[in-house]
């Protein structure tokens, strides 16, 4: 009996009477045991068309079940890119916590669209917990694309604990990825506190160094002049060049003595 209530509700679904197919879908939403999601998925799998993939996301995404993110997982791991681009697109409208742990679970398919689709989102979520795995892909992960993308993601997510990885990166040797990391670093030089500050001066990178250098100079917290008084007087001379040109107005004697 559920199977046919099923079946004629996905007739309404896919009718082109203009809202039918809503108030179908909404209808349907209501059957979602393991056997339901079952008669669904071998309903829709019959037509086999771009309007019957469309309804699948979207009734997987609004029951969250385990099976049902089971479904969707097999979507994200298809073959075919259009699948895999319709089930990204409908992760967006799951629920912030379950969304967060499916989009972890992502970065570890082998899709590169959907590896950089999931570590996007996740930043955008500025999910802490995720900040561990991300750099763990990164390290495994050779594209370009999903590299950036990593990094992107970690540059809004500004979790301390990736702080050393970050600086290692931005010390590389050029290309897209080093002026991403770069980059982050300079997310995290605008949070500036006396603690992260120190830590980074500490950095063997002098890109590092002259970044943190930069937002010192750009603050008006009288705490990091000390720092960049510090930096005058130790800094390697290409460093020191490019802090007295940023310089614009010397505020405290420590800037005269150094």
């Amino acid at each position: 009996m559920r199977k046919q209530t099923i079946e004629a509700l996905i007739s309404r679904l896919l009718s082109s009477e203009e809202g039918l197919s809503e108030e179908a879908f909404e209808s349907l939403s209501l059957y979602f045991q393991d056997e339901d999601i079952e008669a669904v998925r071998e309903c829709l799998r019959k037509r086999g068309d771009a309007r019957s993939l469309h309804w699948w996301v979207r009734y997987l995404v609004r029951i969250e079940r385990p099976s049902g993110f089971r479904e969707l997982f097999a979507l994200l791991e298809n073959e075919d890119a259009l699948v895999r681009e319709e089930a990204s697109a409908g992760i967006r409208d799951v629920s912030p916590d379950a969304r967060a742990d499916l989009l972890t679970r992502m970065l570890f398919v082998a899709w590169d669209d959907v590896v950089a689709f999931a570590a996007e989102e996740l930043g955008k979520l500025r999910s802490l917990r995720a900040a561990r795995p991300l750099l763990e892909v990164f390290e495994e992960r050779e594209d370009e694309k999903v590299r950036v993308a990593i990094l992107a993601a970690l540059g809004r997510i500004r979790d301390p604990q990736s702080f050393k990885a970050l600086e290692r990166i931005s010390a590389g040797t050029g290309g897209k990825v080093q002026e991403e990391a770069l980059a982050v670093m300079g997310k995290f030089a605008a949070d500036l506190s006396p603690r992260l500050a120190r830590r980074c001066l500490a950095s063997e990178s002098h890109h590092v160094r002259g970044m943190i250098y930069a937002a010192l100079l750009r603050s008006t917290d009288w705490r990091f002049e000390k720092f960049v008084a510090a930096g005058l007087d130790r800094e390697e001379e290409r460093l020191k060049t490019a802090i007295l040109s940023s310089l614009r107005a010397i505020q405290t004697r420590r800037f005269f003595r150094a």
